[in-house]
């Protein structure tokens, strides 16, 4: 009699409180319990709510910017005609500047939108900037979805690079790929900061545009 009035108050009070997917939830849970134990419902509740974590997790903002060469460009100072060609030319370099943590949900994200933009601007995109620099951390799954990245990126004729990428992940980075037999497939260029990586490509955007005959 007591343990059903304690779980009519609790029913009540979570019917009060909770949105509709989380109370039949907390009705599936305790009918795992009638049913097959409290233990077998605590393996439950603790599954779900690691997918409800995971689920909400993924879909947090893992983009600060997304822009391309012609609107983030470094800190150095051109002349109006270079400023000109990298308005122009820098529209085939994709800048994308990452926040928060790395892991299978929000990787597999990164993944897709970098396969739509491929799909979108694969004519004209030639480079694509990765900024680690707000990026806490990345786990194994992370590094797994960033290989695969890295090899449509090539396959699709696009060089990626990777900019601000803490000590500590570069050397995650290290040890998967020691794990990998990848010694024959493409790497990423890596650059301290982000700046360091605009000013090289812009300067590389300069001196291919002016060294080839315009008409």
């Amino acid at each position: 009699y007591l343990g059903l009035s304690l779980l009519r108050e609790t029913l009540l009070e979570a019917a009060r409180r909770l949105p509709l997917s989380e109370l039949i939830l907390v009705v599936f849970i305790l009918g795992t319990t009638a049913f097959f134990g409290v233990f077998s419902a605590l393996i439950l509740g603790i599954t779900i709510s690691i997918a409800i974590f995971i689920v909400s997790y993924a879909r947090l903002p893992f983009l600060r910017a997304d822009t391309t060469l012609a609107v983030r460009r470094s800190i150095v100072e051109r002349s109006e005609p270079n400023s000109d060609v990298l308005k122009t030319e820098g529209e085939k370099v994709r800048v994308l500047e990452l926040t928060g943590s790395l892991f299978f949900g929000t990787a597999f994200s990164l993944r897709q939108h970098i396969r739509s933009l491929i799909a979108t601007d694969g004519d004209k995109l030639h480079t694509m900037i990765i900024d680690f620099t707000r990026v806490r951390d990345v786990d194994t799954s992370a590094l797994f979805s960033l290989e695969r990245t890295l090899t449509e990126c090539d396959e699709n004729g696009v060089e990626l690079c990777l900019s601000g990428v803490r000590s500590t992940i570069q050397d995650r980075f290290r040890r998967f790929a020691s794990t990998q037999d990848s010694a024959n497939g493409p790497t990423p260029r890596m650059f301290d900061t982000l700046d360091a990586a605009l000013q090289k490509i812009e300067a590389e955007i300069l001196q291919r545009y002016f060294s080839t005959p315009h008409p």
